[in-house]
């Protein structure tokens, strides 16, 4: 029962993982559209900057804490599955 749990939030923080990936590549994607065509930015300047920065680092670190925890999720999959070889 615990296993099966695991392995649901295992593959919860796997699909974030995957979106915040290519959330990442948004700001990027924005200033290619800017560049190829002629449609005005919506912010300019230093605040647009500043703004793609605070994105760009407010998914990292939500990147960050998905992969700690998906790392701690299989560590601990893997003891319940020793667990049951060694019981079993």
């Amino acid at each position: 029962m615990e296993l099966i749990e695991i392995e649901e939030r295992i593959d919860d923080f796997e699909q974030s993982l995957i979106l915040s990936s290519i959330a990442l590549f948004f700001p990027g994607i924005y200033d290619f559209l800017i560049k190829s065509s002629n449609i005005p930015q919506l912010v300019t300047g230093t605040l647009g900057n500043v703004l793609a920065i605070i994105y760009v680092l407010l998914f990292f670190i939500f990147w960050s804490v998905s992969m700690y925890n998906l790392i701690k999720l299989n560590r601990k999959k893997q003891k319940i599955l020793e667990t049951n070889d060694r019981s079993g």
